[in-house]
């Protein structure tokens, strides 16, 4: 996980779950993604520590609605599920879909990207012809959950 260089707390707070987890610099700062003029969106992220991981994304309307293979509703269901790291302190943390991050008209937009990386388990190659969603969403987490209380956990 590549986490803002000058935010200590959430960096040693991702390893806390057994996450490997990189501070890093993004473009644009502060934000999820940039588009160009031509509708064109960008992200990138590097570490500033020896590893050098980096993330290059660039995305496109996905024109063809190779989406549709995978609906927003998996990637609700996908998103809402808790992160267990090291398997004994667990996450939750829900994804709200529903507020003004996501509406009109800012709603969820398909996407094809190519993924550019070095970041474990991919290779420099990264993933060239992906498809998923752009969406911006707020979140409500809970921290530190003993990781036996979210057997059979099965959504919000």
């Amino acid at each position: 996980m590549l986490i803002q260089a000058d935010n200590e707390l959430a960096i040693e707070g991702s390893r806390a779950y057994g996450t490997p987890t990189y501070p890093a610099t993004f473009d644009p700062p502060c934000d999820a993604y940039g588009t160009r003029p031509n509708g064109v969106g960008y992200f990138h992220a590097k570490s500033t520590d020896a590893a050098a991981i980096y993330v290059d994304v660039v995305t496109r309307p996905d024109k063809r609605r190779c989406h549709a293979h995978y609906p927003l509703e998996l990637f609700k269901n996908v998103t809402n599920q808790p992160i267990f790291g090291n398997g004994t302190t667990c996450d939750k943390q829900i994804r709200l879909f529903n507020t003004s991050l996501s509406a009109s008209p800012y709603e969820p937009r398909a996407v094809q990207a190519k993924v550019s990386t070095n970041m474990p388990p991919l290779s420099q190659d990264g993933l060239g012809n992906v498809f998923g969603w752009q969406v911006d969403t707020a979140f409500i987490e809970f921290n530190a959950l003993d990781c036996q209380s979210l057997k059979g956990y099965s959504g919000p």
